[in-house]
């Protein structure tokens, strides 16, 4: 059993390396559908093989269950696309399959390996991203966004200071300065503070018995709603700055609003969100439009866009029920990781996930949970030798 996780691991960190790293934004659909086809395909033929008694808990069992009865009745009588949830529902399995309380890359050279191709192709990645970004005057070639790339380079930040990298931890500061990306310089800055105060601040969430990721889940949802609300109608409601003119600028409203835009929507409509969500279509819903900004719908003063809150936008995609199950089963596999020493990683991550989407789903979740996976390199100096252990 402990190989299989191995051997699901190992396919998973080859997945985020290809997928961040090497392919073509244009092909990442199709290599997404071919790596779910081979996990799987690989996984049955290992078990064959071998023989393996695959054992799992009962509770373990009834979610997934759950989860899945859910994903068929909206695949049945949802009449917007599935595809959204579904993928995010079969990259939660995939993550159960994997993930671990440690994993360790076998050899030192490999890592080593890992951390210079990765750093090559960052590099080379804003070098071309300047020519082709979406949003920003740079970003990463693959991912086209500066705030989405941001996260990209803050998880490879956190890869090198796993592995005591500190080359790579000083030029990942620099390429985040590069990308003006107010979220990822936050993040950065949170990571820091949670780095020098982690006694203090473990002690904290003990006391407040914040010592589950779920707990911590609701708490994140709560303060959402609440800052969207205090934001447009108490902090905007007398002007808003130009595009990063400041905190009170147009983009921060704009995703504040957004915020209160799809609690409106799951209020308002929740006799149907309840069972299934916009999913792929949410952009008709919101009046949105990847081809025409100027013909966005605008809603308090300010154009509408998606919710950029990732608990909220896959409420709003995959339906009330689904999410709930799915926040829960998460919570689930990231308390196995959720230790002190990861402490700097998970908290700013998930602070980022409050002005952010898609961050815990799919492809930026897989990322972040390796990470968490891998344990930190620790170095302890003496006299003449550095050890690393």
């Amino acid at each position: 059993m402990n190989k299989l996780k191995n051997l699901d691991f190992n396919m998973l960190v080859l997945y985020v390396l290809l997928t961040f790293f090497v392919i073509p934004r244009d092909l990442q659909q199709e290599f997404s559908v071919v790596f779910i086809i081979g996990f799987f395909l690989i996984n049955i033929i290992y078990v064959s093989i071998n023989d393996i008694e695959i054992k799992i808990k009962k509770i373990d069992i009834l979610l997934y269950s759950l989860s899945g009865v859910i994903c068929i009745v909206i695949l049945i009588i949802s009449p917007y696309t599935t595809v959204f949830t579904i993928s995010t529902f079969v990259f939660l399995i995939i993550a159960h399959m994997s993930i671990s309380k440690k994993h360790y890359i076998s050899k030192q050279y490999l890592n080593r390996i890992i951390y210079i191709m990765c750093l090559v192709s960052i590099i080379i990645q804003l070098i071309l991203g300047r020519y082709n970004t979406i949003n920003g005057k740079i970003s990463l070639s693959i991912i086209g966004d500066k705030n989405f790339s941001g996260v990209v380079i803050i998880l490879f930040f956190m890869y090198c200071s796993k592995n005591k990298f500190f080359l790579g931890e000083i030029l990942s500061v620099f390429f985040i300065l590069i990308l003006d990306s107010r979220a990822s310089l936050l993040t950065l800055v949170l990571f820091l503070v949670v780095k020098l105060f982690k006694n203090t601040i473990y002690v904290l969430l003990q006391r407040f018995r914040l010592n589950k990721i779920y707990k911590l889940f609701i708490l994140m949802f709560i303060i959402t709603v609440s800052i969207s609300y205090i934001w447009v109608y108490k902090v905007a409601i007398d002007g808003v700055k130009e595009y990063q003119q400041g905190l009170n600028d147009t983009s921060n409203k704009m995703r504040f609003v957004a915020n209160i835009y799809a609690i409106d929507l799951l209020k308002n409509n929740k006799e149907k969100l309840i069972f299934y969500g916009y999913d792929n279509d949410f952009k008709d819903i919101f009046g949105i439009y990847d081809y025409e900004i100027d013909l966005h719908r605008r809603f308090m003063g300010v154009r509408l866009v998606q919710p950029h809150n990732s608990i909220l936008n896959i409420n709003i995609r995959s339906g009330i029920i689904f999410s709930l199950l799915y926040f829960y089963i998460l919570s689930r596999i990231i308390d196995k990781l959720y230790t002190k020493d990861n402490l700097e990683y998970i908290l700013p991550y998930l602070f980022s996930t409050l002005f952010l989407h898609e961050l815990l789903n799919r492809k930026f979740l897989v990322f972040w949970l390796i990470l968490l996976c891998l344990p930190s390199n620790k170095v302890f100096f003496t006299k003449k030798y550095k050890i690393k252990m």
